[in-house]
């Protein structure tokens, strides 16, 4: 059995095309799932031939056991946790696995929720069938729960490809990427919406583990 769907470097690489992309919008990195996801998985189609989907919903990461440190996706709703268009993350699911390019930011999310952690940027990719049965069960590093919204996966996408400027984000992302051991372009020009060139530099995520 395969330990991951992806290598780790394609992983990597994958997050760093979108998180290069996000740094030459001046987008809000930390709120950006619904791009690591919508344009992950169509990295993941177009060079992979990888079928997967994008979904919306409440998450909780367990990301350092010996401090109970869980990065939580949600709101406090009446019987719990509920996720809703001001409290949500988006990740990509295949048949069996769970991926979330995002994870590399989470340490940088941990620390903007005024968390105090001590843990790198790692991968994070598992097997759907190791979610935790609840957050009792959140227990070791990487441990995660994560409950899909049908209705608000589906309005989140409709809200993300009504703006062009994301249609073309999505395109250009799919056709800078390259798979390693493939070189990406260090910098490239592009044109913005008001035909001004500017120069977007690849940035590379520096890890090399995975929760």
């Amino acid at each position: 059995m395969n330990k991951t769907l992806i290598p780790l470097e394609d992983f990597k690489r994958i997050s760093s095309t979108i998180y290069s992309i996000l740094l030459s919008e001046n987008a809000e990195i930390g709120k950006s799932c619904t791009y690591f996801s919508v344009l992950g998985s169509l990295i993941l189609k177009k060079h992979y031939n990888i079928d997967s989907q994008v979904v919306v919903g409440s998450a909780a990461y367990l990301l350092d056991a010996a401090d109970m440190n869980v990065l939580l996706f949600a709101e406090a709703g009446e019987n719990g946790f509920i996720s809703t268009e001001e409290g949500f993350h988006s990740w990509i699911e295949t048949e069996e696995w769970h991926i979330d390019f995002s994870s590399p930011l989470f340490p940088e999310m941990c620390r903007n929720a005024g968390m105090s952690i001590s843990c790198k940027p790692k991968m994070f990719q598992k097997m759907k069938s190791s979610m935790a049965a609840s957050g009792l069960d959140l227990k070791v590093d990487g441990d995660f729960i994560v409950s899909g919204d049908y209705e608000l996966t589906q309005k989140m996408i409709n809200i993300f490809t009504s703006y062009q400027v994301n249609l073309d984000i999505a395109q250009f992302c799919c056709d800078w990427y390259r798979r390693p051991p493939g070189r990406m372009a260090e910098s490239i020009a592009i044109k913005d919406e008001m035909g001004k060139v500017k120069k977007l530099a690849f940035n590379e995520f520096r890890f090399s583990s995975a929760w």
